[in-house]
């Protein structure tokens, strides 16, 4: 069964160019442009990974994972941003995994973070 990974970003080329590389890379993929709409979408069809960005209209990145760590404290998280440092301040109550990768990201980083968090 393919992993489904939900992209929470509001740029829609970066967006696209992440659902792609994710679905050739085999993975089911559901698209959102801010953090409320990724809300609704992981409580309709929980994910197996969230792939977000921090700043985004109506929910920001570091609120979305705060709440979908209440629904399923265990979902790994990638943080793709350029406005985060390895010191920002995750939710992540369970140990739960979680990486940030910092935007610009190559795809071939992409892929390697998302295999990371999958495995």
């Amino acid at each position: 069964m393919r992993k489904h990974v939900i992209v929470a970003e509001d740029e829609g080329l970066i967006a696209l160019g992440y659902k792609y590389v994710l679905i050739d890379a085999g993975y089911t993929v559901t698209c959102c442009s801010d953090g409320l709409k990724a809300l609704e979408a992981f409580r309709k069809a929980s994910a197996d990974l969230l792939l977000t960005d921090i700043r985004m209209p109506n929910l920001d990145g570091l609120g979305l994972v705060a709440q979908i760590r209440e629904i399923n404290p265990d979902t790994p998280v990638i943080i793709a941003s350029g406005h985060v440092s390895p010191d920002t301040a995750i939710p992540n109550p369970t140990g739960a995994f979680t990486s940030i990768v910092m935007k610009p990201v190559s795809y071939q980083t992409l892929l390697k973070a998302v295999k990371a968090a999958l495995s």
